[in-house]
């Protein structure tokens, strides 16, 4: 089985690139821009579909490219946005429908109503709250990919939650990092915010094997199944690091509820997934700093 590998340079296209590899799985990359890296294809996915040179001997895709605003609160990213994570994600679909080939859609988690209670695949969906303009663009690509299901593609979409690990730039828990290497106090709140923390080698995991189980199809969420406060990650990554009186927990300004965490029951039962507990991938992110 090759596997063509969209948005290969990104963070989980990189740590998935290499997984593939060392098992010894023939892998295209595709990126926007060559970078020197053997086996890659260099192509703006908003241009259309892959050329034919990406697709030689490819029987399964995974979709990892996408835009993730700077600021993902500005309304002017909402056209760049559903170009590149809907419009372009069309295009793929149709593309892997018209070719046989298998397509797994990295989509997000974040898009489900927020609440405290796990979610499963069939809980509402309502992104209104924060990061809109980007998770009504996967919202819309999701639905492209199901439609084109209908018409017999063979088609899984995972809904990843907030992905952190080795290599990651955004986000507070490599803000965290940045503070603790520099012996830097972390100040975290305390309130209702919560978000469902997933270790990077956890989704490469489910992602290998979706590949490996074409018969799973249609909404799998991948996470850590449970809510993490900001006070408990700034609490445990110090422990980690051996810095517990770096921390300086404040009470929470507002009442953001953040994003509800993942059910991943089906992922469980079908992938036999098992996610990274929080305490062992920020072990594994300060031992690989």
């Amino acid at each position: 089985m090759s596997v063509l590998v969209t948005g290969a340079a990104g963070f989980v296209g990189r740590h998935l690139v290499a997984a593939l590899r060392e098992r010894g799985t023939p892998v295209r990359r595709l990126v926007r821009t060559h970078d020197g890296e053997t086996d890659t294809v260099a192509h703006d996915l908003c241009a259309g579909a892959p050329p034919d040179a990406a697709w030689e001997g490819v029987s399964a895709v995974v979709h990892a490219a996408a835009r993730v605003p700077a600021d993902l609160r500005d309304p002017g990213e909402a056209r760049a946005c559903l170009e590149v994570n809907a419009l372009a994600t069309l295009s793929l679909a149709e593309a892997c429908r018209e070719r046989g080939v298998r397509l797994v859609f990295l989509s997000s988690g974040n898009v489900y109503a927020p609440g405290a209670a796990a979610v499963a695949e069939d809980a509402p969906v309502w992104p209104a709250h924060r990061a809109t303009y980007y998770l009504a663009s996967k919202l819309c690509a999701e639905l492209y990919v199901a439609h084109a299901a209908t018409r017999g593609l063979n088609a899984v979409t995972l809904r990843l939650s907030s992905v952190y690990g080795p290599g990651t730039k955004g986000g507070v828990v490599a803000i965290f990092l940045r503070r603790l290497a520099a012996g830097e106090p972390l100040q975290a709140s305390r309130g209702p915010y919560r978000a469902d923390l997933v270790e990077v080698s956890s989704v490469v995991s489910a992602v290998l094997a979706a590949l490996e189980h074409p018969e799973v199809q249609g909404l799998v969420n991948v996470g850590s199944g449970r809510p993490t406060g900001m006070d408990e990650l700034a609490t445990t990554f110090a422990e980690v690091a051996g810095r517990p009186e770096l921390v300086r927990v404040v009470p929470q300004e507002g009442s953001d509820p953040g994003f509800a965490p993942l059910d991943v029951t089906r992922a469980s039962t079908l992938l036999g997934y098992r996610p990274l507990p929080l305490r062992d991938g920020l072990r594994r992110m300060w031992e690989l700093r």
